[in-house]
């Protein structure tokens, strides 16, 4: 793991590889997006660079102008720029422009890997003299350190700290030593915080009009914690490695329509209540855990299910059933009027909700709301050395996972191949030798189904699995067959390529 400072081979790949990339200083354009005059977009269609001209009240672009057309890895006068080799040590700078290269990737490429990221920056505040929510923030206070990291609007950090006096935090824009907001805004305190428990800061939306590369948070701390701190772009403080990720749109459904008064429809893969009350971090209700339990259904008894084999579990399946359990950090008093017959138990404390079914059957698992994820590295290592990415980075930037951005066709051949010869459903790929996400799905699946020689599930050992195939997921493929039964089904996509 990368520290400030470090000087090694990996932080020599890094600078390079910024340096020779034309990284666009622009957004990839889609509605949410707001603008100031002067900003220049990648169109959605990702292949046309525009200007801003003119901007509505809400900030949202109305008038642009075309500049030219664009092509990934393009250099563009005064739009795109590369890093600028100062040093052979990994420092803030490296360390911050390796934010902005990840986040045009995932925006560009749809490929996410801002969880093996950590955000913060080691940078302290200069000339920084404002007053939030009656709190101080100043450069000069001789009893707090206050470090200043580059962020984005309207985005949820997950934010682990091993702390146990008072932190603060808050928002404004920050450039070359000058505040440029009238006030700073987003204002949070915590009175204790623990590294296993990891927080969440959302930044504030668009506001006074300054650009958005100019955002940062403020966080300020006792000058005596030297503990490492961890911020990732994205909740991370759901992430489980178990099967209970795939807790469905229609299981969810169904699992709430004994509630006729909140069940939840789902948009843009968002849980609302149907008040329009969202399910999530700013909100009344916010997810905390799901807990599921699997029983056998034999003549009425309960038989938990443990330590199947694929085989047992398919020749089974439909004797089982899932009962689960639906936690939810509350704000608002549960009432009476949830507790709805015998089929569903309700249980509420102070500060939560509690929602069990009593049985939902496996055949009601149709599509899972995947998130491909397993726990990061970087919320697993608390200590005074300030980790900034995880081990698994270096295999994304040095392109040693298939993707979807793998440029070797055999590689996608060979992985499609394997998973034909060991599922027994339909497969879905749009074609032979060309990366789809039904890959993710079954290494997903696979993973979360099969023990090693101990019983446990294969997931449960690794940090940042992103169910690409990395090489931890190649080790655990390597020991399924490439049989005729996969070279028959890959026919079927009209592939005829065998000699791999």
């Amino acid at each position: 793991m990368i520290k400030f400072n470090d000087d090694n081979i990996y932080v020599g790949y890094i600078k390079q590889l910024l340096h020779t990339f034309n990284l666009p200083c622009c957004k990839i354009d889609n509605p949410s997006n707001n603008y100031v005059v002067g900003d220049y977009f990648i169109s959605a269609n990702k292949n046309e660079i525009y200007k801003v001209t003119k901007v509505d009240e809400n900030n949202k672009c109305s008038e642009s102008v075309k500049i030219c057309n664009y092509k990934f890895g393009d250099e563009v006068l005064n739009i795109t720029k590369n890093l600028e080799i100062r040093n052979n040590f990994y420092d803030s700078y490296t360390h911050e422009y390796l934010g902005e290269y990840l986040r045009f990737i995932r925006d560009y490429k749809g490929i996410d890997l801002m969880s093996l990221y950590n955000c913060f920056s080691n940078v302290l505040s200069v000339n920084l003299d404002i007053t939030c929510n009656g709190s101080k923030f100043s450069s000069t206070d001789a009893l707090y350190s206050v470090y200043v990291i580059p962020v984005k609007h309207d985005t949820t950090y997950t934010i682990a700290l091993e702390c146990h006096s008072k932190i603060e935090i808050c928002c404004g824009h920050y450039s070359y030593a000058n505040f440029l907001d009238e006030e700073p805004i987003g204002y949070k305190k915590f009175s204790d915080l623990r590294f296993s428990k990891p927080v969440l800061y959302k930044t504030p939306k668009y506001y006074n009009g300054e650009q958005e590369s100019n955002l940062k948070m403020f966080i300020k701390l006792p000058i005596t914690n030297k503990n490492s701190l961890v911020i990732l772009e994205g909740d991370y403080t759901k992430v489980t490695n178990t099967i209970c990720t795939q807790f469905s749109r229609e299981l969810a459904q169904q699992f709430f329509s004994y509630i006729p008064k909140y069940v939840p429809f789902i948009k843009n893969d968002v849980w609302y209540l149907n008040d329009n009350v969202k399910i999530g971090y700013d909100s009344s209700y916010i997810l905390k855990d799901v807990i599921c339990e699997s029983f056998i259904d034999n003549r009425g008894s309960q038989e938990k299910v443990s330590d199947l084999t694929n085989e047992e579990f398919q020749q089974i399946k439909d004797k089982i059933y899932q009962k689960y359990t639906v936690i939810f950090d509350s704000y608002i008093s549960c009432g009476d009027d949830l507790v709805c017959g015998d089929d569903l138990v309700v249980g509420a404390s102070e500060g939560e909700t509690t929602w069990t079914s009593s049985k939902i059957y496996i055949k009601d698992i149709t599509t899972g709301n995947y998130d491909f994820q397993t726990k990061p590295q970087l919320l697993n290592i608390s200590s005074y050395d300030k980790y900034l990415l995880a081990n698994r980075l270096i295999e994304y930037l040095s392109e040693n996972v298939i993707t979807s951005d793998e440029s070797i066709v055999n590689n996608i051949k060979k992985v499609q191949l394997v998973l034909a010869g060991n599922t027994t459903n339909k497969l879905n790929f749009n074609a032979y030798g060309i990366w789809d996400d039904e890959i993710r799905k079954w290494v997903y699946n696979y993973l979360n189904t099969t023990t090693d020689n101990r019983g446990v599930k294969l997931i449960n050992l690794y940090d940042d699995l992103l169910c690409y195939i990395d090489k931890d997921v190649e080790s655990e493929l390597k020991s399924l067959q490439l049989t005729l039964k996969a070279r028959t089904r890959i026919k079927e996509l009209g592939g005829d390529d065998y000699a791999i």
